[in-house]
């Protein structure tokens, strides 16, 4: 380890400089950010062992769009930190316990591209939908690379690539999964932003989901949408014969019923119910049967397929806690072991499991949950929430925070 760590100093360098990004002491370790200076040094990191992970900051800066978006409010968690409590498993490095992430909802970031502002009809630069496109694109992205790493970042962390339901700006409501949305460019424009990233140095983390897609499928039984407890359900149809999913997600011989793909549970109405939580509808957002074999395997082909296109370096997973456990034990292995064959052994996998426990969040990482090894960390929602009764609810006490850091350092 320790001629690794000297072999570190020689390729890390400290930014003390950078404005929109601090240091953060944690448990009486100062966790630093630092720039990679070229490609090749950045490989090498990669063969680099990790214990455990620390802490993970993360930025969230829009130079498009100052507003927040209540469709994307609750990614504001990713202000505080990432849990520290995940365990590394075999074969992950340390690189992620040293970078700066920076957050970019890509719509929201910067027009690097007018073209394709209309591509999906629905550019509305003052609109606040979720389907007005602000004009944010990846050529836009990297446009402002070398804006983004003089900040001190040393990874981004975009927003879903993926052809929504209706052009929808944030990417959470995904239709075609292995098609670009236009109105953020195409395939080529994403690979070469990912590759111009990574030539200054920067990792790119995609934001993805399992657990949705958009709002394409309804059903016209009484009682919808409220919950109906399996084993009863809904009749389902398509809201609009003319949008529907694409292969692998369409009608076939395999999967005659929508019910054969989605749950037909209708909406969640108790998020304090396992089952409504991960059988039902968030936000009226078709909910992907993961239990099914079926849809597990294609999920599987659909994330490696990005790994291999667009050369991506981690994912963010969206909604983790409304998916079964069974699911990301089947779904984490060969998605590490793809990208490990791709030359990416330090692939990172975190999720947001929206939730106050420690004990639910940390579930869902490493081995915890008595299966095989699950996402390598998740964001710290325990945390945010305390921060905000603190300081935006002015309900909580400061003391509360020191006692959730003291605990950290005694684990």
């Amino acid at each position: 380890m320790f001629q690794y760590a000297r072999k570190l100093r020689r390729f890390l360098w400290v930014n003390c400089h950078a404005k929109r990004l601090e240091c953060v002491q944690l448990a009486g370790a100062v966790v630093r950010w630092g720039c990679f200076e070229s490609g090749s040094k950045l490989r090498a990191l990669q063969t680099l062992r990790v214990v455990r992970l620390r802490l993970w900051r993360v930025a969230l800066h829009s130079i498009l769009h100052p507003s927040c978006h209540p469709a994307a409010a609750c990614l504001l968690a990713a202000l505080v930190f990432l849990a520290a409590a995940a365990r590394a498993q075999t074969g992950t490095t340390d690189l992620w316990q040293r970078q700066s992430i920076y957050q970019i909802i890509t719509d929201r970031f910067f027009d690097g591209d007018p073209a394709n502002n209309n591509a999906d009809g629905n550019y509305d630069p003052s609109g606040h939908r979720g389907t007005s496109v602000h004009g944010g694109d990846f050529k836009g992205i990297e446009q402002r690379l070398d804006y983004i790493k003089a900040l001190g970042a040393t990874a981004i962390w975009i927003s879903p690539v993926v052809l929504n339901a209706r052009g929808e700006f944030h990417g959470y409501a995904g239709r075609d999964f292995y098609q670009v949305d236009p109105h953020w460019g195409t395939l080529a424009d994403l690979q070469h932003m990912v590759q111009a990233a990574h030539a200054r140095g920067i990792l790119v983390i995609d934001d993805i989901v399992v657990n949705h897609g958009g709002d394409l499928v309804d059903s016209g039984d009484r009682g919808y949408p409220n919950f109906k407890r399996p084993p009863g359900g809904y009749t389902l149809r398509w809201r609009n014969s003319d949008r529907q999913y694409p292969p692998p997600f369409s009608l076939n011989a395999t999967n005659a019923t929508l019910s054969d793909l989605f749950h037909n549970s209708g909406h969640i109405r108790d998020y304090f119910d396992a089952a409504q939580v991960e059988q039902g509808e968030l936000s009226g957002l078709d909910d992907f049967k993961t239990e099914s074999n079926y849809v597990r395997e294609r999920m599987i082909e659909i994330y490696e397929y990005w790994i291999k296109e667009a050369g991506f370096d981690g994912f963010r997973i969206d909604t983790v806690k409304h998916v079964e456990m069974g699911f990301w034990q089947q779904w984490c292995p060969p998605v590490r072991a793809c990208a490990a064959a791709l030359g990416k052994p330090g692939f990172f996998m975190f999720g947001e499991v929206y939730d106050g426990s420690d004990r639910k969040c940390g579930s869902y990482t490493g081995t915890k949950a008595g299966g095989p090894f699950a996402l390598d960390s998740v964001l710290d929602y325990p945390l945010y929430f305390k921060t905000k009764s603190v300081f935006a609810q002015a309900t909580g006490n400061t003391k509360q925070l020191e006692d959730r850091y003291a605990a950290i350092a005694g684990n």
